[in-house]
């Protein structure tokens, strides 16, 4: 009978910290995109992206790249940025792209055709240094940035934990593998999210992470010997909702 009453409270918290987050917006459908991250450079640097069909010449000037952490970033909006008419015709039968970098110390042009319109969203990443245009990310990015966000939710989870008065080496194996496999999982469902769209990434994020709460108090419930249930559930919860509000301000400073 505990144990039930423990599962019906894990629930009834899940949907309040799902319930938490209530603010949305929409503007319609957002267009066709793709974001690139610039690796190295210098600080003045501008992107014009030219993509010819050999009759007509498109042309997006870019500049002023959003800083996210370590990376800078350009969003290009297909539909509403080219220059050129008509428009979709040409993002799709472009028989060649450039990308003409300017800035302090450097001005190139860049074969680019790998990065022709390929859908809805993608990624694209130009290596200053080496003078690449990469399609998709470094090997390296999701790796390193998974490992942020575990860190991340170890130590901000971690801090709750103690207060609650786990002490036992037992309690904290069980804390450290729960949230490692919960919080991989979680960036594994993140990254599937098509690149570029903020709004989509986030709803992945508000969806899922009240299926993560459930599993860390189920676990707490059932696997921690040193304290009672119900403050297992508590710290669950506590410790959840800290991780969730402080790692929206860890997005403004991490990329997704």
């Amino acid at each position: 009978m505990e144990k039930r009453k423990a599962f019906r409270i894990v629930l009834v918290a899940a949907i309040l910290l799902w319930l938490l987050p209530v603010g949305a917006a929409a503007n319609g459908a957002m267009g066709p995109d793709m974001t690139i991250i610039v690796i190295g450079g210098p600080e003045d640097l501008t992107i014009d992206i030219v993509k010819t069909d050999g009759i007509n010449e498109g042309r997006i000037h870019l500049e002023g790249a959003v800083q996210i952490g370590f990376e800078r970033r350009y969003r290009v909006d297909y539909l509403q940025e080219w220059t050129a008419h008509p428009k979709e015709e040409l993002l799709w039968n472009a028989t060649k792209t450039t990308l003409e970098v300017r800035g302090t110390g450097l001005s190139w042009d860049i074969p680019a055709d790998g990065i022709e319109y390929k859908g809805y969203s993608h990624l694209v990443t130009l290596d200053v240094s080496s003078r690449e245009v990469i399609p998709g990310q470094p090997p390296w990015r999701q790796p390193l940035l998974v490992g942020i966000r575990v860190v991340f939710t170890l130590l901000v989870e971690g801090i709750a934990f103690y207060c609650f008065g786990y002490r036992r080496k037992g309690s904290w194996a069980v804390f450290i593998l729960i949230n490692i496999l919960t919080q991989t999982g979680l960036s594994f469902l993140m990254a599937q999210a098509e690149f570029g769209i903020y709004l989509l990434s986030l709803l992945v994020y508000f969806v899922a992470e009240p299926l993560v709460f459930i599993v860390e108090a189920l676990a707490y419930v059932f696997l921690l010997r040193e304290k009672s249930w119900k403050r297992g559930m508590a710290c669950a919860l506590s410790a959840n909702a800290a991780s969730l509000f402080l790692g929206l301000l860890l997005y403004a400073f991490v990329p997704i």
